[in-house]
């Protein structure tokens, strides 16, 4: 136990050390400028009717009021400083691996093999793991961890309720576990399937705690919940539905096959935290089941359940369970809006059940020479991983930086290279930045209207103003309601002086489909062309 907490002291400082010097900035160009820097909402002084327009405002097609809350909070005390932000995702971070800690520990308890020094040595191993330094490392993946602090107290609450004597108190407990469920999801949707833990823990307590028949009906309250918040996220993630949401589109197959590479995908990468970054292109091409990848995944899936059930391990079973469960709302099953193949956040609620399997095997370890062997490898492990994770939370410290990092790892990731040529643009560098659009525009998607309207944007970009709008043109026969492409269309007119033209586009677009919540180009366009002086250059807003 001293020897997993003199490590465990060690690694939890390295791996804080990045956090003593600056800069940090924002990641605009990844959702931090809609969720913190244009967000007028989090920046109005607190309000009962700035409260209320979070509780019913959807941005980015998710609902998460407790997240704007808090966010609103950080800003009124630190204003907008993206350095705080991610301390404060820190600290939350520092708060869920105690309660990872406890939790783990009080379920071992009722199962009857507790073991401190296996749960501390497992919170250790998870607290310090690269692949959670997204949640910490990107401001607008701060909620996950709000997120997982009520999730944790919800389970502990149950657990409390369990073990209370007294009936009123076990009551009180039980109300304030589901409430905290409600937090949760509240703060992200990510959670949404998290009563799945509570069911499992009845199981493997069945045996063990008689009186749990007598919260069956105080669990309805769960259920009643969950219905209700799956709803209202369904509800908000309406427009991350539509075919061309992204540049990249998926058919239903396509989907399924990718959902059991995201089942896996946590995994591997926890065993093995090497290449990891923020982007995981993904190709539709390889997401046919009798591509390696696809094939390998649905059968190492159906290996790992079958092989689960045939042993009867119950504890084995509820921790794959309960994966499946927690990365089933993020496989993608469901669009969501933007395309890719995994992400380090979405490893941040299924890993949670290394801590107490890390504690249940140690617990099997009785030799006092072979714990302390098992202890210091592990201890050994845990400083390896804190290094990684000091590497992986500079690339986070600027946008460049993540950028440059995601294409270090994968320099044909087109989303990468469409980002960086953007920061470029908007840092002046213009030389370095053509390159990169050069590259984007070989290694982007070709197939959809959204992938037609990124490579007529690098063909603008690159100046190759005719190739692009005979792309706008040709889209336009198969799109003559789309918001995007009347848009675009109506600035070539105006290029050209077909002045009367262009403005019938943009009032088109204005009413045109897949104009999302918030967007002006079309109502901008139509302001700058009524004013424009012909002896002045064109300014307009494109759709990309």
């Amino acid at each position: 136990m001293n020897l997993v907490a003199i490590f465990g002291t060690a690694a939890a400082a390295y791996y804080v050390s990045p956090f003593m010097k600056g800069p940090w900035m924002f990641i605009n160009t990844w959702d931090d400028s809609i969720n913190f820097v244009e967000n007028t909402m989090i920046q109005t002084p607190l309000s009962f009717a700035s409260i209320l327009d979070m509780l019913t405002v959807v941005k980015i097609n998710v609902y998460e009021p407790l997240a704007w809350l808090l966010k609103a909070i950080v800003h009124s005390l630190a204003g907008m400083d993206s350095y705080t932000v991610r301390v404060v995702a820190l600290s939350l971070h520092a708060c869920n691996s105690a309660l990872v800690y406890l939790t783990s520990l009080t379920v071992l308890n009722h199962l009857g093999t507790p073991d401190s020094t296996g749960c501390l040595l497992g919170t250790l191993l998870y607290a310090v793991h690269p692949i959670h330094v997204e949640v910490i490392g990107w401001p607008s993946a701060q909620p996950y961890a709000l997120s997982m602090l009520f999730a944790l107290l919800c389970l502990l609450s149950y657990l409390r309720a369990l073990s209370s004597s007294s009936k009123m108190q076990a009551s009180l407990f039980m109300a304030s576990s589901t409430v905290f469920y409600i937090f949760s999801v509240l703060s992200k949707s990510v959670s949404i399937l998290f009563p799945v833990a509570i069911f499992l823990i009845d199981v493997l307590l069945a045996d063990k705690a008689p009186k749990l028949a007598k919260f069956h009906v105080a669990k309805l309250g769960f259920v009643v919940a969950g219905v209700l918040l799956m709803a209202k996220t369904i509800a908000a993630n309406t427009e991350g539905t539509y075919h061309d949401a992204d540049v990249v589109h998926l058919t239903f197959s396509q989907r399924c096959v990718k959902a059991f590479i995201v089942l896996l995908w946590p995994w591997r990468q926890f065993l093995w935290p090497a290449q990891l970054r923020y982007h995981y292109q993904v190709s539709p091409e390889d997401l046919q089941v009798f591509h390696p990848r696809g094939l390998l995944s649905i059968a190492f899936v159906a290996a790992i359940t079958v092989g689960g059930l045939l042993r009867r391990d119950k504890a084995i079973v509820a921790a794959w369970i309960y994966s499946v469960a927690m990365l089933l709302p993020v496989s993608g099953l469901i669009p969501h809006g933007l395309v890719f193949l995994a992400a380090d956040r979405y490893a941040y609620f299924p890993t949670l059940v290394f801590v107490p399997l890390c504690g249940a095997a140690f617990s099997t370890v009785t030799e006092p020479s072979t714990r302390r062997f098992v202890a210091l490898l592990g201890c050994v492990w845990a400083l390896c991983l804190a290094h990684v994770s000091v590497l992986q939370f500079e690339s986070w410290r600027t946008a460049e930086a993540l950028y440059r990092h995601g294409l270090h790892q994968d320099p044909t990731d087109w989303a990468m290279l469409d980002s960086l040529q953007d920061q470029l643009l908007r840092m002046g560098q213009f030389d370095e930045a053509k390159t990169y659009l050069e590259r984007a525009l070989r290694y982007s998607p070709t197939e959809g209207l959204k992938a037609r309207l990124q490579i007529a944007k690098y063909l603008m970009l690159l100046q190759r103003v005719d190739d692009a709008c005979a792309i706008y043109h040709g889209l336009l026969e198969a799109n003559p309601s789309s918001a995007h492409v009347n848009n675009n269309v109506g600035i070539c007119h105006w290029k050209m002086g077909k002045l009367t033209v262009a403005r019938q586009h943009f009032v088109q677009a204005l009413n045109g489909s897949g104009l999302t919540w918030g967007d002006k180009s079309p109502e901008t366009n139509i302001e700058l062309l009524d004013a424009w002086d012909p002896r002045t250059p064109i300014q307009a807003s494109f759709m990309w």
